[in-house]
Protein backbone atom coordinates (compact mmCIF):
# COMPACT_ATOMS: atom_id res chain seq x y z
CA UNK A 1 0.00 0.00 0.00
CA UNK A 2 1.45 3.26 -0.77
CA UNK A 3 1.46 5.91 1.83
CA UNK A 4 0.45 8.99 0.71
CA UNK A 5 1.33 11.28 3.60
CA UNK A 6 4.18 11.95 5.64
CA UNK A 7 5.51 9.72 7.68
CA UNK A 8 5.52 10.13 11.49
CA UNK A 9 8.54 8.29 11.95
CA UNK A 10 10.88 8.47 9.37
CA UNK A 11 12.74 10.12 6.71
CA UNK A 12 10.75 12.24 4.58
CA UNK A 13 11.36 14.59 1.95
CA UNK A 14 9.45 18.06 2.25
CA UNK A 15 10.72 18.87 -0.54
CA UNK A 16 13.30 18.66 -3.55
CA UNK A 17 16.21 20.16 -1.50
CA UNK A 18 15.01 19.32 1.82
CA UNK A 19 14.41 15.98 4.13
CA UNK A 20 13.44 15.83 7.50
CA UNK A 21 13.54 13.32 10.43
CA UNK A 22 10.45 12.98 12.14
CA UNK A 23 9.27 11.22 15.54
CA UNK A 24 5.92 11.01 16.32
CA UNK A 25 5.10 13.29 13.76
CA UNK A 26 7.41 16.06 15.06
CA UNK A 27 10.17 16.98 12.16
CA UNK A 28 13.91 16.25 15.01
CA UNK A 29 16.23 17.01 12.55
CA UNK A 30 15.99 19.06 9.13
CA UNK A 31 18.60 18.49 6.10
CA UNK A 32 19.40 20.71 3.40
CA UNK A 33 21.90 21.08 0.80
CA UNK A 34 23.81 23.88 2.85
CA UNK A 35 23.18 23.00 6.86
CA UNK A 36 21.74 20.27 9.12
CA UNK A 37 19.44 21.72 11.42
CA UNK A 38 18.68 19.94 14.54
CA UNK A 39 15.56 20.92 16.39
CA UNK A 40 15.83 19.13 19.77
CA UNK A 41 18.95 17.96 22.12
CA UNK A 42 21.73 15.98 20.51
CA UNK A 43 23.88 13.70 22.37
CA UNK A 44 26.97 12.57 21.19
CA UNK A 45 28.97 9.39 22.44
CA UNK A 46 31.93 10.31 20.41
CA UNK A 47 33.13 13.62 19.10
CA UNK A 48 31.60 16.31 16.93
CA UNK A 49 33.81 17.94 13.82
CA UNK A 50 32.54 21.10 12.49
CA UNK A 51 34.11 24.33 11.03
CA UNK A 52 31.46 26.62 13.19
CA UNK A 53 28.81 25.89 15.32
CA UNK A 54 25.61 27.89 16.71
CA UNK A 55 23.45 27.89 19.29
CA UNK A 56 23.91 26.06 22.70
CA UNK A 57 25.49 23.00 23.78
CA UNK A 58 26.92 21.26 26.78
CA UNK A 59 29.74 18.31 27.48
CA UNK A 60 33.31 19.07 26.11
CA UNK A 61 34.40 21.21 23.62
CA UNK A 62 38.21 20.92 21.70
CA UNK A 63 39.46 22.92 19.21
CA UNK A 64 39.43 26.30 18.16
CA UNK A 65 37.64 28.40 20.56
CA UNK A 66 38.31 32.05 19.34
CA UNK A 67 35.02 32.62 17.50
CA UNK A 68 32.99 31.98 21.09
CA UNK A 69 31.29 34.34 23.01
CA UNK A 70 29.15 35.43 25.75
CA UNK A 71 30.57 32.95 28.10
CA UNK A 72 30.24 33.29 31.58
CA UNK A 73 32.73 33.27 34.00
CA UNK A 74 30.45 30.56 36.07
CA UNK A 75 31.08 28.08 33.50
CA UNK A 76 35.06 28.11 33.43
CA UNK A 77 36.93 26.26 35.43
CA UNK A 78 41.01 26.47 36.63
CA UNK A 79 42.67 29.29 37.56
CA UNK A 80 40.40 31.99 35.55
CA UNK A 81 41.67 34.64 38.02
CA UNK A 82 45.31 34.41 37.01
CA UNK A 83 47.64 35.39 34.38
CA UNK A 84 50.55 33.02 33.37
CA UNK A 85 53.70 33.14 31.26
CA UNK A 86 55.98 30.26 32.13
CA UNK A 87 56.59 31.22 36.46
CA UNK A 88 55.79 34.86 36.22
CA UNK A 89 51.86 34.94 37.36
CA UNK A 90 49.23 37.83 37.93
CA UNK A 91 46.30 36.73 40.04
CA UNK A 92 43.29 38.52 41.63
CA UNK A 93 43.10 37.03 45.02
CA UNK A 94 39.52 35.79 46.61
CA UNK A 95 38.13 38.51 44.40
CA UNK A 96 39.88 41.38 47.11
CA UNK A 97 43.52 42.05 45.56
CA UNK A 98 46.33 41.94 42.72
CA UNK A 99 49.49 40.27 42.94
CA UNK A 100 52.01 40.12 40.88
CA UNK A 101 54.97 37.89 41.31
CA UNK A 102 57.63 39.72 39.17
CA UNK A 103 58.51 43.34 38.34
CA UNK A 104 56.32 44.60 36.57
CA UNK A 105 56.56 48.20 34.30
CA UNK A 106 53.42 50.47 33.85
CA UNK A 107 54.05 52.63 31.11
CA UNK A 108 51.06 55.28 31.94
CA UNK A 109 49.21 56.64 34.82
CA UNK A 110 47.95 54.40 37.73
CA UNK A 111 44.62 55.83 39.62
CA UNK A 112 44.48 53.46 42.74
CA UNK A 113 41.64 54.25 45.03
CA UNK A 114 42.37 51.98 47.68
CA UNK A 115 45.66 51.22 49.78
CA UNK A 116 48.74 50.45 47.67
CA UNK A 117 51.55 48.10 49.65
CA UNK A 118 55.17 47.20 48.63
CA UNK A 119 57.53 45.87 49.92
CA UNK A 120 60.29 48.45 48.02
CA UNK A 121 59.27 51.76 45.71
CA UNK A 122 61.18 53.08 43.65
CA UNK A 123 61.18 56.32 41.28
CA UNK A 124 60.20 60.21 41.73
CA UNK A 125 58.68 60.68 44.85
CA UNK A 126 58.04 64.42 44.10
CA UNK A 127 54.69 64.45 43.62
CA UNK A 128 54.12 62.07 47.12
CA UNK A 129 52.30 64.50 50.03
CA UNK A 130 51.08 63.56 53.51
CA UNK A 131 53.55 61.47 54.61
CA UNK A 132 53.75 60.58 58.35
CA UNK A 133 57.42 61.50 59.82
CA UNK A 134 57.24 57.97 61.64
CA UNK A 135 57.28 56.01 57.82
CA UNK A 136 60.78 58.23 56.80
CA UNK A 137 62.73 55.91 59.72
CA UNK A 138 65.64 58.34 60.91
CA UNK A 139 64.43 61.46 60.34
CA UNK A 140 65.56 62.86 63.41
CA UNK A 141 69.31 62.47 62.29
CA UNK A 142 71.82 63.61 59.65
CA UNK A 143 74.44 60.62 58.37
CA UNK A 144 76.96 60.35 56.66
CA UNK A 145 79.24 56.87 56.76
CA UNK A 146 79.82 56.76 60.59
CA UNK A 147 79.13 60.34 61.34
CA UNK A 148 75.73 61.59 62.77
CA UNK A 149 74.03 64.57 63.35
CA UNK A 150 70.76 63.91 65.52
CA UNK A 151 68.07 66.33 67.32
CA UNK A 152 66.15 65.11 70.41
CA UNK A 153 64.05 67.33 72.63
CA UNK A 154 66.04 66.16 75.23
CA UNK A 155 69.54 66.46 74.08
CA UNK A 156 69.14 69.03 71.36
CA UNK A 157 70.99 69.23 68.20
CA UNK A 158 74.56 66.97 68.95
CA UNK A 159 76.92 66.32 65.99
CA UNK A 160 79.55 63.29 66.14
CA UNK A 161 82.11 65.04 64.11
CA UNK A 162 83.65 69.08 63.67
CA UNK A 163 81.67 71.44 62.70
CA UNK A 164 82.27 74.63 59.64
CA UNK A 165 80.38 77.69 60.05
CA UNK A 166 80.92 79.60 57.31
CA UNK A 167 78.80 82.61 58.18
CA UNK A 168 78.22 83.29 62.02
CA UNK A 169 76.20 81.30 64.28
CA UNK A 170 73.69 83.21 67.10
CA UNK A 171 72.72 81.49 69.93
CA UNK A 172 69.75 83.21 71.30
CA UNK A 173 70.27 80.93 75.07
CA UNK A 174 73.32 79.12 76.63
CA UNK A 175 75.93 78.02 74.67
CA UNK A 176 78.08 74.87 76.20
CA UNK A 177 81.48 73.97 74.24
CA UNK A 178 82.65 70.61 76.20
CA UNK A 179 85.72 70.39 73.99
CA UNK A 180 87.76 73.48 72.14
CA UNK A 181 85.87 75.66 70.44
CA UNK A 182 87.31 77.85 67.30
CA UNK A 183 85.58 81.00 66.12
CA UNK A 184 86.98 82.06 62.65
CA UNK A 185 84.54 84.67 61.81
CA UNK A 186 81.63 86.52 64.13
CA UNK A 187 80.36 84.68 67.43
CA UNK A 188 77.12 86.37 68.90
CA UNK A 189 75.75 85.10 72.20
CA UNK A 190 72.80 87.01 73.27
CA UNK A 191 72.30 84.44 76.37
CA UNK A 192 75.35 82.96 78.51
CA UNK A 193 78.34 80.68 76.86
CA UNK A 194 79.62 78.14 79.16
CA UNK A 195 82.51 76.62 78.00
CA UNK A 196 84.12 74.00 79.34
CA UNK A 197 87.45 73.92 77.38
CA UNK A 198 89.67 76.20 75.21
CA UNK A 199 88.30 78.57 73.05
CA UNK A 200 90.59 80.19 70.14
CA UNK A 201 89.22 83.32 68.40
CA UNK A 202 91.20 83.76 65.52
CA UNK A 203 90.20 87.24 65.16
CA UNK A 204 88.78 90.33 67.89
CA UNK A 205 86.88 90.05 71.06
CA UNK A 206 84.62 92.61 71.98
CA UNK A 207 83.00 92.62 75.63
CA UNK A 208 80.84 95.32 76.13
CA UNK A 209 80.03 94.18 79.90
CA UNK A 210 82.56 92.80 82.61
CA UNK A 211 85.60 90.16 81.77
CA UNK A 212 85.88 88.31 85.20
CA UNK A 213 88.97 85.76 85.45
CA UNK A 214 91.16 83.77 87.38
CA UNK A 215 94.54 84.70 85.52
CA UNK A 216 94.79 87.00 82.25
CA UNK A 217 97.87 86.33 80.17
CA UNK A 218 98.39 88.81 77.24
CA UNK A 219 101.39 89.88 74.87
CA UNK A 220 100.51 93.30 75.20
CA UNK A 221 98.17 96.03 76.31
CA UNK A 222 97.30 98.73 74.24
CA UNK A 223 94.84 101.38 74.91
CA UNK A 224 94.72 105.10 75.21
CA UNK A 225 93.03 105.18 78.88
CA UNK A 226 93.28 101.79 81.20
CA UNK A 227 90.75 101.86 83.88
CA UNK A 228 91.62 99.63 86.96
CA UNK A 229 89.48 99.58 90.07
CA UNK A 230 90.34 98.04 93.40
CA UNK A 231 93.98 97.00 94.95
CA UNK A 232 96.18 95.47 92.16
CA UNK A 233 99.10 93.42 92.68
CA UNK A 234 102.41 93.25 89.88
CA UNK A 235 104.09 90.38 90.28
CA UNK A 236 104.67 87.81 92.97
CA UNK A 237 108.29 87.17 93.15
CA UNK A 238 111.22 89.74 93.89
CA UNK A 239 112.72 89.20 90.91
CA UNK A 240 109.93 89.92 88.81
CA UNK A 241 111.09 93.53 86.95
CA UNK A 242 108.01 96.01 85.47
CA UNK A 243 109.49 98.28 82.72
CA UNK A 244 107.38 101.37 81.60
CA UNK A 245 108.25 103.58 78.81
CA UNK A 246 107.07 106.99 79.06
CA UNK A 247 105.48 108.99 81.65
CA UNK A 248 104.52 107.52 85.17
CA UNK A 249 101.34 109.93 86.44
CA UNK A 250 100.36 108.79 89.95
CA UNK A 251 97.69 110.88 91.38
CA UNK A 252 97.91 110.25 94.99
CA UNK A 253 101.19 108.57 97.33
CA UNK A 254 103.58 106.30 96.52
CA UNK A 255 104.89 103.78 99.58
CA UNK A 256 107.84 102.51 99.49
CA UNK A 257 109.32 99.79 102.14
CA UNK A 258 112.64 100.92 103.48
CA UNK A 259 113.74 97.22 103.69
CA UNK A 260 113.92 94.99 100.71
CA UNK A 261 111.26 92.72 101.36
CA UNK A 262 107.77 93.91 102.40
CA UNK A 263 108.28 94.22 106.66
CA UNK A 264 105.21 93.01 108.78
CA UNK A 265 105.70 96.69 110.58
CA UNK A 266 108.36 99.24 110.60
CA UNK A 267 109.42 102.40 108.96
CA UNK A 268 108.32 102.99 105.59
CA UNK A 269 109.28 106.28 103.71
CA UNK A 270 107.01 108.47 101.52
CA UNK A 271 108.30 109.43 97.76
Amino acid sequence: MEYGGKNPNGINQVSQSLLSIDVQGVEQINISTSSVDINTSLNVEGGITASSFSGSFTGSFKGDGSQLESIPTTALTGDIGRLAVGSATASVLSGTSFEVNVPTNITGDTNIIGELSASLYKGDGGGLYNIPADALGDIDRLKSGSIEAIISPDGGLRVEAGVTIRDYLIVTGSSVFKASAQVGTDLTVTGSADIQNNLTIGNNLSVTGRITSQELLTTFISSSVIYASGSNVFGDESTDTHQFTGSVLIKDSVVIPVFSSAPSGGVVGQL
